[in-house]
């Protein structure tokens, strides 16, 4: 024992020695390649030096063996120890010094093991894009931007193409490329063995500040400490440290900022470095090199990486194609498990399936974006597995088996529509113009998930609208669909777009715009899994201006994280985080709830429809004493929504109100209100029930001026302003919210699904093919159709079979304007779909 602490004790004074000179000779000096080789020469002489003997030779008798040979002996702090046996067990210093030096050692290296372990999950749990023998990782973990080995971590909020953003690029390319993590692993497995030495400390502590100096010189250029600053606070983020790694934003700023300062050429900074050498004569060898960087064929720049980055990743908003995300890819949502997701390819090898004008191959494109499903999934948690991955021929049966054998989660048939040509006297001689996206589902009879593949459906749905122009819905066909009618998972068969239309046809074969229709699939695939796993909504919360400006439709808020408010207002809540939850669905009763717009009372249906663009503030009372003061009900909570339009009311209030009768048109009555603005304003719209001329109004302005009040309101507001002779198309098309049916879009499909007889054009004797009949009508403000006409009629029975359905359906959801129910003008396609299968 005592020859370990002699041992240990040599290798605190070698490193005290050594660093001694370091701290008065080259510290702080700006040769800092020399000083950061320096410094990993005392990590390991300090080990290496008190192990060195030197043996001297001479005479001497048999008689002095004994006693020279326990001098040598004691020369090389060695010692013979009796062992002497006890009866029992007792603690000795020794044994608890050497306990307590395997637990701290222990410790250290169970921190650097934990230390790996969370970078290894940081790797597994974020997408990573490669460039040379670079990856870089997209995250946005705290800590970083750091890097370890060949890998960057970047944190997605800061802009890699900003000036700024390259310049921290470079610094963390910069470790990377002088393989600083090596030293830092080296340092820190000393430090597990030598944990005692502060010395060792220390150096780890100059290591990492030389390692900073180096890449703070590559990546400012000229000693600008302005933009090292502007750097470190465009890098600062709240601190959550991985100690084996080389975080940008590193504390001692100062020393960074002095060092880029010190232009001084020190006279003798050579002399300097060679006192080092006496004092390592033994290790003379060792420093006998030159720095030389090795040489790469295409060198990684920072510019390179910010093209692949930006190019990489676009966006897929819709109207905008060309919009770049800012150096940040698709973030996936997290998610507990892993799923396997199979897509088919549609058709392959002689069934080619659907053909364009120019011969392009159904088969082809759906290969084509198959695999980039495939390619952009950046998921850690879903597996995408291809049912074929070139041009080969499957029967259905055989996709279905092959899906099978994967026991996947889901299953997605990835398909492109035809359209026949318009035919005139029995002649096609005109190009159909029918595109859009559908989606098709098995029928509830056949299918083994049907509720589940509806679910899927809707999700997919969501996300490809944003993608597709237009979404034609989710069908069945009725003589089925094998392969979904096979597969025991939710199944969904997903027609991109019709290569009968040309317009169509060249996005399905751009690859940008195959990059979005992937994206809109994969977000739509990891929503309905999120919400499966989650199985719960969130509750209505505070919601901002800047929120409802980010929103595509109707309150659409996205959360996946909830957060409380502080002390300050602890009833308040806020939204952040990736899509998966709509606030509109989060209450689906309106038990304990009091919904207001504008101070009035309103029904869940109504706030439902909503348009975000007429919502200045949307605000939520939980607190019961503000709730008593606004109701004595006994409710739970209160959502008062403002919008713009009673924001700029407050401050203007009407002359007079002037209601017009004419027993003739569709609406007999005409309201024209006068308010007092400036300049003066005249808004018209129609009421519901026949009232007098007012008489006040009358008298107020005159006849004439009546009527010119009615002219002002046709002029000032064309698209709202009702004049007296009400034709349909001179009904309201600004209104807040447009007629549709009970439950929306969903709830006419499901109103199709189940009264619709889709067999009708098969029974007339119809060839393959789309029917597409289009009617028109009005839905008065009671909800009753009126002047229902069909304006397109395929033949075959559909145009009848449509008219049923609406005729005799239950009564539409009216148009609302100005807070009021009105009558308005619909226009709407039923397509049936007689397939070649």
């Amino acid at each position: 024992m005592l020859s370990t602490a002699y041992y240990f004790l040599q290798v605190l004074l070698c490193s005290a020695i050594m660093m001694g000179y370091y701290w008065m000779v080259l510290r702080n000096k700006k040769f800092h390649q020399y000083n950061r080789f320096y410094l990993l020469s005392v990590a390991i002489l300090s080990w290496i030096v008190p192990l060195i003997k030197i043996q001297w030779t001479s005479s001497f008798s048999d008689h002095e063996r004994v006693i020279r040979f326990l001098s040598v002996v004691a020369d090389n702090n060695t010692e013979l120890e009796s062992v002497v046996k006890s009866k029992g067990f007792h603690w000795s210093t020794e044994s608890l010094l050497s306990i307590l030096y395997v637990s701290v050692g222990g410790f250290l290296l169970m921190m650097m093991i934990h230390g790996l372990y969370r970078i290894y999950q940081l790797l597994k749990q974020h997408p990573c894009r490669q460039f040379e023998n670079i990856f870089l990782i997209i995250t946005q973990a705290k800590g970083t931007p750091f890097s370890f080995f060949r890998y960057i971590f970047w944190n997605d909020e800061i802009d890699i193409r900003s000036a700024s953003g390259k310049q921290i690029l470079q610094h963390e390319l910069t470790h990377v490329q002088q393989r600083h993590s090596v030293d830092k692993m080296l340092i820190q497995l000393i430090l597990v063995a030598g944990w005692f030495n502060p010395f060792f400390w220390l150096l780890k502590k100059e290591m990492e500040m030389i390692h900073e100096f180096i890449a703070d010189k590559r990546s400012v250029r000229d000693g600008d400490t302005a933009a090292l600053a502007k750097m470190l606070l465009t890098a600062v983020y709240p601190q959550q440290q991985f100690p084996l790694t080389h975080p940008f934003f590193f504390s001692p700023i100062k020393r960074r900022l002095q060092m880029l300062t010190n232009h001084k050429n020190p006279r003798f900074s050579y002399l300097r470095r060679l006192v080092a050498l006496p004092l390592l004569a033994v290790l003379i060898v060792l420093f006998a090199f030159r720095s030389k960087q090795s040489r790469i064929d295409k060198p990684i720049s920072v510019a390179s990486v910010v093209e692949n980055v930006v190019g990489d990743f676009r966006s897929h908003v819709i109207g905008d194609p060309n919009k770049v995300f800012s150096a940040i890819p698709y973030k996936p949502l997290v998610l507990n498990r892993t799923y396997t997701i199979v897509i088919n390819p549609g058709h392959g090898g002689e069934d080619v399936g659907a053909k364009g004008y120019d011969g392009t191959k159904e088969s082809d494109l759906s290969l084509a974006l198959a695999k980039k499903i495939k390619e952009l999934n950046s998921n850690p948690n879903i597996r995408v597995v291809l049912t074929r991955e070139s041009d080969v021929f499957n029967t259905v049966v055989e996709v279905a088996e092959m899906a099978q054998k994967f026991s996947p989660d889901l299953f997605i048939s990835v398909h492109t529509n035809s359209a026949p040509p318009i035919q005139i006297k029995g002649k096609a001689n005109k190009e159909n113009p029918t595109k859009g996206v559908e989606l098709y589902l098995s029928t509830k009879e056949k299918s083994n998930d049907y509720d589940n593949s509806y679910l899927l459906a809707n999700y997919l749905g969501n996300t490809i609208s944003s993608v597709a122009n237009p979404f034609l819905g989710i069908k069945s066909r009725p003589n089925g669909i094998y392969v979904l009618q096979a597969m025991k998972c939710p199944s969904v068969l997903v027609e991109t777009g019709f290569v009968s239309n040309r317009e169509e046809l060249k996005l399905l074969k751009d690859e940008s715009y195959q990059s979005k229709m992937a994206l809109s699939i994969l977000q739509g695939v990891e929503q309905y899994l999120a919400v499966k796993e989650k199985n719960k909504e969130i509750e209505v919360v505070d919601i901002d201006l800047d929120m409802l400006n980010n929103t595509s439709s109707s309150f659409e808020f996205v959360a996946n994280k909830v957060e409380i408010g502080k002390a300050a207002n602890p009833q308040s809540q806020k939204l952040s985080g990736n899509s998966y939850v709509k606030v509109r669905d989060s209450y689906k009763s309106q038990e304990g709830l009091l919904l207001l717009l504008d101070g009035k009372r309103i029904s869940y249906d109504q706030f439902n429809r909503l348009n975000s663009d007429m919502i200045q503030e949307i605000n939520v009372i939980k607190d019961p004493v503000s709730i008593k003061a606004l109701t004595d009900e006994e409710i739970k909570s209160i959502v008062q929504i403002t919008t713009k339009r009673a924001e700029i009311q407050e401050n203007r209030s009407p002359d007079y109100v002037i209601t017009i009768s004419d027993t003739k048109p569709i609406h007999n009555v005409v309201k024209v209100l006068y308010l007092h603005t400036d300049p003066p304003t005249v808004e018209g719209y129609d009421l519901k029930d026949p009232v007098n001329r007012n008489e006040f109004a009358r008298k107020f302005a005159g006849e004439k001026g009546v009527d010119k009040l009615v002219k002002d309101a046709a002029n000032y507001y064309p698209s709202k302003a009702i004049p007296q002779n009400i034709q349909p198309s001179t009904l309201p098309t600004q209104v807040e919210h447009p007629a549709d049916f009970p439950g929306g879009e969903i709830g006419w499909q499901k109103y199709l699904q189940k009264n619709i007889n889709l067999n009708i054009p098969i029974e007339k004797g119809a060839p393959p093919g789309k029917y597409v009949v289009k009617v028109t009508f009005i839905v008065q403000p009671n909800g009753v159709i009126k002047d229902f006409k069909v304006k397109e009629d395929p033949g075959f029975g559909t145009a009848e079979e449509v008219t049923r359905i609406f005729t005799k359906g239950p009564n539409w959801r009216p148009a609302i304007y100005q807070q009021k129910t009105v009558a308005s003008f619909v226009e709407r396609k039923v397509t049936f779909t007689i397939s070649e299968e």
